[in-house]
């Protein structure tokens, strides 16, 4: 979501740059690819407006895309580029991932045992054999 200061309201274009030199232009006339949705221009305050681009399944690929916002004002004397950049949570190390898996197998392993030993006591097994 990006915040635009301006009056008149301002006209407000997303442009995602693609491999290949593809660009995709989202305006209020042209909402939706496959992959993005463009709400419309929001009027939050007195001259302040919200402009929302949501990407839907983002793959690691995308962050490689470049993300251009171009407010222009109607009479066309004041435009503004600003380029947009994604913010990602790195991914988990396999050693997080490992130590995780690990404890889950332990866990199991220790409810196992004590399923055991509680089964052999109840049914006077092993150990726990009560001589006649």
């Amino acid at each position: 979501t990006a915040q635009i200061y301006g009056s008149p309201r301002p006209k407000v274009t997303w442009q995602i740059s693609r491999g290949n030199n593809r660009k995709v232009n989202l305006t209020e006339e042209n909402l939706k690819d496959e992959q993005h949705d463009l709400k419309q221009l929001i009027t939050s305050d007195h001259d302040v407006y919200l402009s929302t681009l949501i990407i839907n399944r983002l793959p690691v690929k995308d962050e490689d895309r470049k993300y251009k916002l171009f407010v222009e004002s109607p009479n066309k004397a004041l435009s503004v580029v600003e380029e947009v950049k994604l913010v990602t949570p790195e991914a988990v190390s396999s050693s997080v991932t490992i130590s995780v898996i690990s404890v889950i197998c332990i866990l199991i392993l220790i409810i196992a045992i004590v399923l055991t030993l509680l089964y052999a006591k109840k049914n006077h097994k092993w150990c726990f054999h009560v001589p006649n």
